[in-house]
């Protein structure tokens, strides 16, 4: 019973642990599907932090492109500045000659020698053609203010625009690093606990396999048991075979006992009332019914089966080891039977 005791206490134990394998691979497999998502949200992520980086790259660049090109229209316009300078000191100097030669125009008088009419001529020409210069540097200078203006016009609205485009840049930029952070932020959160999972993953197949360790422990304790049990049932079996045996041997040499007894005690019954023995004449005078206990109604059947009882009954080789009256007194009943039986076999017409 303690061997069988201890197989049940082993299979329940098997169970359990069979239970707990089952639970473990479960949680095992929804932490790896847990992992499996969250690389797959960090690769997302990552791959949109990729698409935000190029797109501030190309936001960084245009801003650049820009800038180079406000820088260009700035020296453009310097350099239009310094022109513009430069014709207004060339004018004035124009206009310093001019009136240098007016003044001396007014200084020269009419009754002077002719030889200054020449000159007088000649500066003529000369304030002429200053005057035409001076005409048309003025023109120029006018239109090149003109030009300067309108470029300068055109260049201040280009300018405010592309610092309008640059602040919407920037704010866009902005809001991109802003939500380029939260990711960042999203991921290292998610990285941590990726980590933590991968810890408890390592710790749940740490667990797992010392399971499956005391498990194959158990196991082989389980077969040595199940061995030992299974050469005790044998032996159990056996003997259970062997006690069969003996009780049916038993059984069978109390029925016997029984037999005896009974036959000892009826025979002990008719020595005390000293009962003698029946002769062959006697014999035919009993009624052989009443010897062999059948009917008249009965076949030859039933008395050959009768007989066979009453000699079973009577057999002298039962009673070998009693007592000399009680040898004589079965050898006669037997006798008795046969007599009997012959007188039914006479009857029936047997041979």
């Amino acid at each position: 019973m303690s061997e069988e005791n201890s197989f049940d206490q082993q299979t329940l134990r098997q169970q359990v642990l069979e239970e707990e394998i089952k639970t473990l691979n479960f949680r095992l497999t929804s932490q790896q599907e847990q992992i499996q998502f969250k690389k797959e949200l960090i690769d997302s992520l990552k791959r949109e932090m990729a698409a935000v980086n190029s797109r501030a790259d190309r936001l960084e660049e245009s801003l650049l492109q820009k800038n180079k090109q406000i820088d260009e229209l700035h020296t453009s316009l310097i350099d239009k500045q310094k022109l513009l300078d430069t014709l207004q000191k060339e004018m004035l100097n124009r206009s310093g000659l001019l009136d240098q030669l007016k003044s001396k125009m007014t200084t020269i008088s009419q009754p002077e020698a002719s030889t200054e009419d020449l000159q007088v001529n000649n500066l003529q020409k000369e304030i002429s053609e200053y005057e035409n210069s001076m005409i048309k540097l003025r023109d120029e200078i006018s239109q090149a203010r003109k030009t300067y203006s309108d470029k300068e016009k055109m260049y201040t609205q280009s300018l405010e625009h592309m610092t309008r485009v640059i602040q919407d840049k920037e704010s866009s930029l902005d809001e991109t690093f802003s939500q380029l952070e939260e990711k960042e932020l999203l991921i290292s959160t998610l990285q941590e606990e990726l980590k933590c999972n991968h810890d408890d993953l390592m710790k749940n197949k740490n667990c797992l396999l010392s399971l499956e360790e005391h498990l194959n422990e158990k196991d082989t304790e389980l077969v040595n048991v199940r061995k030992g049990l299974t050469s005790w049932i044998d032996k159990v079996k056996t003997q259970n075979a062997d006690l069969k045996a003996k009780e049916s041997e038993i059984i069978v040499q109390r029925s016997q006992l029984k037999t005896q007894e009974r036959e000892i005690q009826f025979l002990k019954a008719q020595l005390k009332a000293k009962v003698e023995p029946v002769t062959q004449t006697e014999t035919k005078r009993k009624n052989p019914y009443e010897i062999l206990g059948v009917t008249p109604e009965s076949n030859f059947e039933d008395v050959k089966k009768a007989h066979r009882q009453a000699i079973k009954k009577y057999n002298p080789h039962i009673v070998e080891t009693l007592g000399d009256d009680v040898k004589t007194l079965v050898i006669e009943t037997s006798k008795e039977i046969n007599l009997a039986f012959a007188w039914f076999k006479k009857k029936f017409g047997v041979s």
